[in-house]
């Protein structure tokens, strides 16, 4: 274990085997906050990075941020929204936060990178529920075709949901446990493509992820709120290489 009383963002862990890395710490989002959170994500490797990202909202929260990571050096990235336009130069190892309002964005990059969403914790905003989560997004090659995955349903005041990217033209044939997403639904025009993100309260413990044309692909995120409580995790990757 790796350990620093500051940040460890920017380090470079590398294996002569396979591993898997996990990041995270015991945090106050925002720094103002009194309350003391612990946030843990594991970690894509470089190969699986991707220079094109759509970034859902985490509804029903108001506002969320993003930290884009960089592997190589000279890597120009652009952030992008209905309200904000933004590109800065990094350099390995650095990385790039971005305080975000309630939509998606749109992240884009010369070289791969990596970019991570983060939730604001309890009383952040009007929702009033909810601890801070982290998660590793999918870059658009890393989308699948169908996905499989569980719901935290212990504790009886939280919501969960599911938000989905995908193109627009792609939506009807979209299915969550053999019904069509039907909930919250959000464009995304900036995109140099026509895609939407679908955001869908799910109730249950296991859930099916499909399109009627297995050949679409489409990217989602699985997230949480309740009082004190907040999880989130990315459905799953195609894990296609492109990061080095």
């Amino acid at each position: 274990m790796l350990k620093h009383g500051s940040d460890l963002s920017g380090t470079i862990v590398k294996s002569n085997r396979p591993i898997a890395v996990y990041s995270g710490g015991d945090v106050t989002i925002p720094i103002t906050s009194s309350e003391l959170d612990s946030i843990l994500s594991q970690l894509l490797p470089v190969e699986h990075w991707d220079t094109k990202f759509i970034v859902p909202p985490l509804y029903p929260r108001s506002d969320y941020f993003i930290r884009i990571y960089t592997f190589h050096p000279n890597t120009s990235v652009t952030i992008r929204n209905e309200t904000h336009y933004k590109t800065q130069n990094l350099t390995r190892g650095h990385f790039l936060e971005e305080l975000l309002g309630n939509g998606p964005v749109v992240v884009n990059s010369s070289q791969p990178v990596s970019v991570v969403q983060y939730a604001f914790g309890e009383n952040h905003d009007s929702s009033s529920h909810g601890d801070p989560i982290m998660m590793v997004i999918p870059g658009i090659h890393q989308f699948s075709s169908d996905y499989l995955f569980p719901t935290k349903t212990e504790h009886n005041d939280m919501k969960h949901y599911v938000a989905v990217v995908i193109k627009n033209n792609s939506l009807s044939g979209l299915q969550l446990d053999g019904q069509m997403l039907v909930d919250k639904i959000f464009p995304v025009h900036f995109s140099e493509e026509d895609y939407v993100v679908v955001v869908q309260e799910l109730r249950g413990y296991f859930h099916k992820l499909t399109h009627v044309d297995q050949t679409i692909k489409f990217g989602a995120l699985v997230y949480g709120f309740g009082y004190n409580l907040g999880y989130g995790f990315p459905a799953g990757f195609e894990f296609t290489d492109i990061g080095r």
